[in-house]
């Protein structure tokens, strides 16, 4: 069952994600050439592509935890516990700190440059 609630939550991601890449692409000059700028994009958190853009961070770190948990209940009892936790307990902090350290950081480095 928790496979697929993260199945279904992947989905979800995956719709949030191709509105949220579609809208943003669109913003851009159809054509490009090397000397183009390949900006990073953050929008403020008040309007409509900030709440796409929260979402769509809040759909991919869901997604991945719920994956990696219906994992952990999968194979619990075939590891041992200690072994079990360091294999999975990884890649769920390398996940999740990206959302959680990295992009605000970046985030408020680059609003901070915009708009000062």
């Amino acid at each position: 069952m928790l496979y697929g609630v993260s199945t279904a939550t992947i989905c979800t991601t995956m719709l949030v994600t191709l509105v949220f890449v579609s809208t943003t692409l669109s913003g851009f000059a159809a054509e490009r050439n090397s000397q183009s700028q390949a900006p990073a994009i953050y929008f403020p958190a008040n309007t409509t592509m900030g709440n796409i853009q929260a979402a769509y961070a809040l759909f991919v770190v869901v997604s991945f935890v719920l994956s990696w948990s219906s994992t952990v209940v999968q194979y619990s009892q075939k590891l041992g516990r200690i072994k079990l936790w360091v294999i999975l307990t990884t890649p769920l902090v390398a996940q999740v700190s990206i959302f959680v350290l990295i992009i605000p950081i970046e985030s408020s480095q680059i609003y901070n440059q915009v708009s000062g």
